[in-house]
């Protein structure tokens, strides 16, 4: 019997305020698959050799671009080795992120009477969103990624102004005579030399693909940028899915994240144990419970050395996969429909740029889920007989004036829960920004008057948290249209709307 594969955009993932771009849902998927994720470091001590001294810190080397393929059109590229198994049939999904920090080309330290400061020409290019892509056997591709986040420009992160872009190269890897191999990718910008708390930059490359072998799974990416600092925890809750009836319910974890330095012992992430109703820390033989983020890159127990610099320490990059360990159902049970994570730091700070939940589902919700949604008569009927797998339409009717992203935003926006806010008119608002601190909400404040908008901060009553309006409308469709206009600017794309009751 052949599977099915759907496709959503809902925002199933929760988290609390942080500064940065909070998290949003970016892609899921139902289908019988696997995924893969590869990546590397573009910043380090040597342009070509690799780096295995644990004790080594970013913020304590001269920090210059790796550079190995020996092509004059680049000044940065690294590589990694995609392996995949011999049934998997299609890619799905594929995409690659890159993330780094970036408040000038080169700094250097210098010294303040008895302190130590870091200096260097506060100029930067902007093209970060520009890298070139290189698949197995063949030369570079330019590719134009979109910019999820880069604080440059703004009030935030001024000591490090990291930034991270996206790209989606799945039609790329689907129109290859080969996938497996070596994929490389170059011209990543970042600082080079000293920066405050130290440089660091990487790529990862995550593949979605099919195989009729596997169990029934839900994958789930989100796009965002936050920090985690002493005192700020991020909580992840994985919704929307429902785990088997029976057997071990297998989950796996993916995280990417910028400077996660090896020597200090204090990030911990740890997954909610519903049946003790506390949060364990997670570990692996690579990742200790107190030093999870550690400057390296791994695969569920190993460490991944197929790639070209192959360092142990990357200084402060970070790419995982894993599996989140529950023998026995011992941490969440069959039927299980939420999964929660957090993540947290005694000392410093660490950045996450990349956030992916997969786990295996009930073949009963499977098969609700398939057969809830109309077979769209787009399917060609020679399919059918086929060995490819027929893919569901979930896209409704289309008006002239609005695509299918544009609609789902909108039935977003109508479902969404109302919130009693004292003083304010009931309606939708337009929030630009959410803060946890007052000097950064007003630091925002400030940046969006500079811009020509006349903002609003409400402080929400539960919380106390900062959300920074700019729009408001009693209508529907008029804060719909609004938010539409708006999100094409580029420091508002991933703006979003508060219904007030």
């Amino acid at each position: 019997m052949k599977y099915i594969f759907i496709l959503f955009c809902f925002p199933f993932l929760s988290l609390s305020a942080q500064e940065g771009q909070q998290f949003s849902t970016h892609k899921q998927l139902y289908l019988k698959g696997a995924s893969k994720i590869i990546g590397n470091s573009i910043l380090g001590k040597d342009s070509k050799k690799p780096l295995n001294d644990p004790k080594a810190i970013n913020d304590q080397i001269k920090m210059v671009y790796i550079d190995v393929d020996n092509n004059r059109e680049t000044f940065s590229s690294s590589e990694a080795f995609l392996d995949l198994p011999i049934q998997s049939e299609k890619i799905i999904y594929a995409a690659i992120y890159w993330s780094a920090i970036y408040k000038y080309d080169n700094g250097r330290k210098s010294v303040k009477g008895s302190r130590e400061v870091f200096v260097g020409k506060d100029q930067r290019s902007e093209a970060v969103h520009s890298i070139l892509f290189k698949t197995p056997n063949n030369s570079y591709i330019p590719i134009e990624g979109n910019i999820i986040f880069d604080s440059y420009k703004s009030p935030l992160f001024e000591e490090t102004k990291p930034y991270v872009c996206y790209a989606d190269v799945t039609t790329i890897l689907q129109n290859l005579n080969q996938v497996e191999g070596n994929y490389g990718v170059a011209n990543i910008r970042a600082t080079e030399g000293y920066i405050s708390g130290g440089s660091s930059a990487g790529w990862m490359l995550y593949i979605i693909y099919e195989n009729l072998e596997e169990n029934p799974k839900y994958f789930t990416t989100y796009n965002g940028f936050i920090e985690v600092t002493k005192g700020n925890d991020v909580d992840l809750t994985f919704k929307d899915f429902k785990a088997p009836e029976e057997g071990e319910v297998k989950t796996t974890l993916l995280l990417g994240a910028l400077e996660g330095d090896s020597r200090f012992k204090a990030d911990v992430v740890s997954i909610y144990d519903q049946k003790k109703l506390t949060y364990v820390p997670l570990y692996t033989k690579n990742r200790s419970s107190d030093n999870f983020f550690n400057s390296s890159i791994t695969l569920h127990e190993e460490e991944n050395k197929n790639r070209n610099p192959n360092s142990s320490n990357t200084l402060g990059f970070d790419l995982l996969k894993m599996s989140i360990l529950n023998s026995g159902n011992q941490i969440f049970s069959n039927n299980t429909t939420e999964v929660k994570v957090k993540l947290s730091t005694r000392l410093d700070r660490f950045y996450l740029f990349f956030v992916g939940f997969e786990s295996e589902i009930s073949p009963v919700f499977f098969n609700e889920i398939v057969q809830g949604i109309p077979q769209s008569s787009e399917i060609d009927s020679h399919k059918e007989d086929s060995n490819d797998s027929p893919i569901i339409d979930t896209k409704p009717e289309l008006s002239e004036n609005y695509t299918f992203e544009q609609i789902e935003l909108l039935n977003k926006i109508k479902a969404l829960e109302s919130v009693e806010i004292p003083g304010l008119t009931a309606g939708y608002y337009l929030i630009s920004n959410v803060f946890s601190r007052k000097k950064n909400a007003e630091n925002w404040t400030n940046f969006m008057i500079e811009k020509g908008f006349s903002p609003k901060t409400i402080i929400h009553p539960k919380n106390g948290w900062h959300y920074i309006s700019f729009e408001f409308s009693e209508d529907l469709m008029e804060i719909f249209n609004k938010q539409l206009k708006f999100s094409e600017t580029e420091f508002l794309k991933e703006i979003w709307t508060l219904r007030v009751q």
